[in-house]
């Protein structure tokens, strides 16, 4: 039996691309978030331990960003970025850097994403092929004395074949960000295949999820006037974001696990504990169901998420709230609410 490593390796690659949701939202000028699940998945498993979500900070900066696609390259990229961003002080580009803000943080992330497109294909052709790119672009190999040697029909072919079939995993990464400067906060996208660019909505998100959590943001702002989107309340956008992701966690592959937060207040970035993401999924879904009030959910998402208030606590007042509580317990448990025992 020949086993062909190269298929599986692909396989592989090729499942985990996009097997997220990504969501980021911009409250008002000086407030947002970015929120993404925590599932990575290859063809015959699922891990709920992914971290996509990656911030940096430096005096009145903030950058946030989430990424959709293969979890190595998306990772390999943030850390180069980091590195660039603890160094800017330093760096020749500070002053382009504090001139134009996070949008010159967008273009040097964009091209740092693009170098890695190239360097990864490159590899990848090498070990494919043992060719590069160049010697496929100019169709000859030229030798250490200078001589050429043509690249053959067949092998050309398969070359373009490899570009159309075998490298999506490299191409097909994306990330989400959204930043503060000195002058307001802004959303953009960043593909490996186009120029990043600044959205005009209040929200984008991304990913095998994207379906999903876009029909339920877009009606969460359907609901407000022109001036209501200009200035969401942070915790009406938050409640908005953490129910997108748990919709997309319900109804799409690849998405699940808790989410992941990063909260833009002023010039800090916050991220919330664990337990307190956790609690504040379980108190979202029994206020959408009726057995707390809206005012305990949005007082204790504030708590929970901007202040970092103890969950132990809130989670006591959480089972006091509830005008059912067997009831409600039974259904963050996953029973479903048709039986006599919800009544």
């Amino acid at each position: 039996m020949v086993v062909n490593f190269g298929k599986i390796y692909k396989g592989y690659l090729d499942f985990i691309v996009k097997m997220t949701v990504i969501s980021a939202m911009k409250f008002n000028e000086s407030e947002g978030a970015i929120i993404s699940d925590e599932q990575s998945s290859t063809d015959s498993r699922k891990y709920d331990n992914s971290e996509k979500l990656y911030d940096f900070s430096h005096e009145n900066m903030t950058f946030a960003v989430g990424g959709t696609g293969a979890l190595w390259v998306l990772y390999d990229i943030a850390k180069k970025f980091g590195r660039y961003f603890e160094d800017y002080s330093k760096n020749e580009s500070k002053q382009n850097i504090e001139k134009n803000g996070v949008d010159y943080l967008v273009d040097i992330f964009s091209s740092l994403m693009l170098n890695e497109k190239r360097t990864r294909f490159d590899s990848h052709l090498k070990f494919k092929f043992g060719l590069s790119e160049k010697d496929f672009i100019r169709g000859y190999t030229r030798e250490e004395d200078g001589s050429q040697n043509q690249i053959s029909e067949l092998l050309m072919r398969n070359y373009h074949e490899y570009l159309t079939n075998g490298v999506s995993h490299i191409s097909n990464n994306h990330f989400i960000g959204i930043g503060k400067d000195k002058n307001e906060i802004g959303i953009y996208y960043l593909g490996m295949e186009e120029k990043p660019f600044s959205s005009s909505n209040q929200y984008l998100t991304a990913g095998s999820g994207q379906d999903s959590a876009d029909i339920e943001l877009s009606s969460f702002f359907d609901k407000k006037t022109r001036e209501e989107r200009k200035n969401i309340d942070p915790v009406d956008g938050l409640v908005a974001l953490i129910s997108s992701t748990e919709t997309a966690s319900k109804k799409n592959v690849g998405v699940g696990g808790l989410p992941h937060m990063k909260i833009l207040k002023n010039n800090s970035i916050i991220t919330p504990s664990e337990n307190n993401s956790k609690l504040s999924t379980e108190i979202i879904k029994a206020s959408q169901e009726g057995y707390v009030s809206k005012d305990f959910q949005n007082e204790s998402i504030y708590n929970l998420l901007f202040d970092n208030g103890n969950f132990e606590n809130i989670e006591d007042e959480f089972m006091k709230q509830s005008h059912n509580l067997q009831a409600m317990n039974r259904m963050l448990r996953g029973y479903h609410k048709s039986s006599e025992m919800y009544l």
